[in-house]
């Protein structure tokens, strides 16, 4: 079985509950594909309403976190396909310290996408993604 997305936990455990599928089954793959390559260093999260959406001002803040998730799980997608442990940063709001007062788009998305990364070289750590080796090791 190929998925081109990463199964829930509960998913796959309530998929081992099942024998005749555990013995029907001979692998599941994962092959985080949830990204479009437009050329050969060119791609698309194919996410076409997402920037304007990010920035109505009216936008509730279920829907922005809904998009930001999206945003994440596709950039980690990339990362995983490709290969890299990227080093993730952005520019910091002009007169704030660090968590103090509202944050910005890109420190949202940076921070979520470092926690996912982190999770996800975790899960390498224990043996669920040793497949994984990125060619930049973390800071």
């Amino acid at each position: 079985i190929y998925l081109t997305y990463e199964l829930d936990n509960m998913l796959i455990y309530s998929l081992k509950q099942s024998a005749e599928l555990v013995a029907r089954t001979k692998s599941l793959r994962e092959l985080y594909t949830e990204i479009l390559t437009i050329e050969h260093q060119v791609f698309s999260m194919d996410l076409p309403e997402a920037f304007h959406r990010l920035y109505t001002p009216a936008l509730p803040k279920a829907e922005k976190d809904s998009i930001i998730g999206h945003m994440v799980e596709r950039l980690l997608t990339l990362c995983v396909t490709l290969g890299e442990r990227p080093l993730v940063r952005y520019k910091q709001r002009r007169g704030h310290s660090a968590g103090e007062g509202e944050k910005t788009l890109c420190q949202e998305i940076a921070e979520q996408l470092e926690r996912r990364l982190k999770w996800f070289a975790n899960d390498k750590a224990q043996g669920t993604n040793a497949w994984w080796q990125p060619s930049s090791s973390e800071p």
